[in-house]
């Protein structure tokens, strides 16, 4: 189950991985942090839920999250992940309504800071720099969104593999001296979902990077040749 832990000071704050530590001007991190609440998502656990009443956003202090379209349709869609620094649930603010569009699932442990909308938005207006990453946050989307419809509806399964395999490295990053391991490896299933290739295709890509030496797999995790090519 989620809980709620005390809050940091968001001036003395020291964590980087905040989209409002990044974004707010001083005074502003003073105004947040007193409106804001910290709380700790067990792996599984829903954050928020498509078409629900948009109270305020997220930002991720630590943790890996999807967001899903349709959860409780027959073919639910993976829209995206987030990691640590990112934020999540803004979509919604294209609403008229502010209701949330994506289901938000934590995949690991996860730490999260949730903003009152009300405040969010007066501080939108006052701070450029956070309206600015708003807005980039909003086109990387649509890019995404665009080579996904239009590149990838023509590519080889191999190379939607190489796709996700790349995106996955953009979200979650590669840690590691000269091994590049994945930061965080999201689950085949999810892995299969996002791709919208079967299990078995996956499965055999994964393997045949592996043989060609662009990958290598231990348990769960995925580790990087420097020569490893979206396409």
């Amino acid at each position: 189950m989620s809980y709620q832990i005390d809050s940091r000071d968001c001036v003395k704050c020291k964590e980087t991985n905040c989209f409002f530590k990044q974004t707010a001007r001083t005074e502003w991190l003073e105004l947040l942090g007193d409106q804001k609440t910290t709380l700790i998502f067990q792996p599984g656990e829903e954050i928020f839920r498509e078409g629900e009443v948009m109270e305020g956003v997220y930002s991720i202090h630590y943790g890996a999250v999807k967001e899903v379209m349709g959860l409780d349709s027959d073919q639910p869609e993976i829209v995206s992940f987030s990691y640590d620094g990112m934020m999540i649930g803004f979509r919604g603010l294209r609403n008229r309504e502010k209701k949330f569009r994506t289901t938000a699932i934590s995949l690991s442990k996860a730490e999260l800071v949730f903003f009152p909308m009300k405040g969010f938005q007066i501080a939108l207006r006052s701070n450029p720099t956070m309206l600015e990453r708003l807005f980039h946050l909003s086109l990387e989307e649509l890019y995404r969104k665009e080579t996904q419809s239009r590149w990838l509806l023509r590519a080889s399964a191999e190379e939607k593999v190489r796709y996700v395999l790349q995106y996955f490295t953009e979200v979650f990053g590669l840690v590691g001296e000269g091994e590049r391991k994945l930061a965080f490896t999201p689950s085949r299933k999810d892995m299969v979902s996002y791709s919208g290739l079967t299990y078995e295709t996956v499965t055999r890509v994964l393997q045949k990077l592996k043989q060609e030496g662009f990958i290598d797999i231990r348990g769960k995790e995925i580790y990087f040749d420097e020569s490893f090519r979206f396409v």
